[in-house]
């Protein structure tokens, strides 16, 4: 894949689709620093012009229910996609803190229940850390 190179803050976009098409959330997440592929700080952001970038790529794309798009928000071209995922974000926790429960939306719409759009949710922050635990050597290799 030859992919143009685009400088500027990633973001991961939660989503969720109902059956007919109708965007019931786009919550933007910045991906702050990333290991591995792992955002390890984030933060949710109310960013217009990602929520109307991302809602106009998907407006005829015939995906529903949970995904998440990313793009890098340019200062030069404003925001650039880099991939589309028919599947939940690592960063999903995030999301549904910040009070965008887009799993159990899909269920609801799954069931025929009514599924009212996200017009709002917090700004929450992320801090992911490994923890470090020591034991004894032979403990680790203990026969159960």
């Amino acid at each position: 894949m030859i992919q143009e190179y685009n400088k500027g803050p990633e973001y991961s976009i939660d989503i969720m689709i109902s059956k007919d098409g109708t965007i019931k959330a786009a919550i933007p997440r910045v991906r702050m620093s990333i290991n591995s592929g792992v955002s390890m700080t984030g933060k949710t952001e109310h960013n217009i012009e990602v929520i109307n970038y991302v809602e106009k790529v998907l407006s005829n794309l015939g995906l529903y229910y949970c995904g998440n798009v990313q793009i890098i928000l340019t200062a030069e071209h404003g925001p650039r996609l880099i991939e589309i995922n028919p599947r939940f974000s690592g960063g999903l926790s995030l999301v549904i803190k910040s009070g965008a429960g887009t799993p159990l939306m899909s269920i609801k719409e799954c069931i025929g229940e009514k599924v009212n759009r996200v017009e709002s949710f917090n700004e929450k922050a992320i801090v992911r850390t490994f923890e470090e635990t020591y034991i004894n050597h032979e403990d680790l290799f203990m026969a159960s």
